[in-house]
C-alpha cells in the first residue's frame, strides 16, 4: 500500500506537466473565448483616443491615435501614430515576419531597429520591446510592454507599460481603438 502511495506521489507531477503541455485548438483557449491572431486581427485601420498616466496615476497627456496594420509580401506591418495635444506626434512601426512553426514571429521596431518579442494569450497580443539610447551623457534603457486586448470585432484596448531608469519612471498609456474599415 505504501509503495502505491509513493508511486502515485512520484507520478503526480508527471501527469500535471503533461496536462500543461497539451494545447487546445489554436482558435480557442480554455476560459478565454476566441483567440486573437496577429495575421488578421491587427490588419486594418483603427482610430482612437488615449491618455498617458504618470506613476502616481495623474494624467500627464492626452492624444488621439491612428493605427494601421497591413501585409506586404507576407510581412505584417503595424504603424501607430499618436497626436499629442501639446507636443506634436510620435510614430511607432513594427515589422512582424511570420516564421515556420506554430505562431512564431520575428519582430523589429523599425524606427530604432530594436528586436521585439510577440506573445499571444487568449484575446490578447503582447509586443515587448527593450530599447537603449543616449540622452546627453546618460544611457537610458526603456522596457515597454504593449498589450492589445480585443474587446470585440471593432474595438480594442491597447495598454502600454513602460519604465526607464530601473523602474524609477513607470508610465502607462491607454488607447481605446475602434476599427474603421
Amino acid at each position: 500500500m505504501i509503495k502505491r502511495i509513493y508511486l502515485a506521489i512520484m507520478l503526480l507531477p508527471v501527469f500535471l506537466l503533461m496536462g500543461c503541455a497539451t494545447t487546445a485548438p489554436p482558435e480557442y483557449s480554455v476560459g478565454m473565448g476566441r483567440n486573437a491572431y496577429i495575421e488578421s486581427d491587427l490588419i486594418g485601420l483603427y482610430k482612437g483616443i488615449g491618455i498617458l498616466k504618470k506613476p502616481n496615476g495623474n494624467i500627464a497627456n492626452t492624444f488621439t491615435a491612428k493605427m494601421e496594420g497591413y501585409k506586404e509580401d507576407g510581412i505584417i506591418f503595424i504603424r501607430e501614430t499618436y497626436f499629442y495635444q501639446d507636443s506634436g506626434e510620435k510614430t511607432f512601426t513594427y515589422r512582424i515576419t511570420p516564421q515556420q512553426g506554430f505562431h512564431r514571429f520575428d519582430c523589429v521596431r523599425v524606427e530604432t531597429l530594436n528586436n521585439c518579442e510577440i506573445k499571444r494569450s487568449g484575446g490578447t497580443i503582447s509586443i515587448d520591446t527593450k530599447r537603449t539610447y543616449m540622452d546627453g551623457i546618460n544611457i537610458v534603457t526603456v522596457n515597454s510592454i504593449n498589450l492589445f486586448h480585443f474587446l470585440d470585432d471593432k474595438r480594442l484596448l491597447k495598454q502600454t507599460y513602460f519604465n526607464k531608469f530601473l523602474f524609477m519612471q513607470d508610465m502607462t498609456e491607454l488607447v481605446h481603438y475602434t476599427k474603421i474599415d
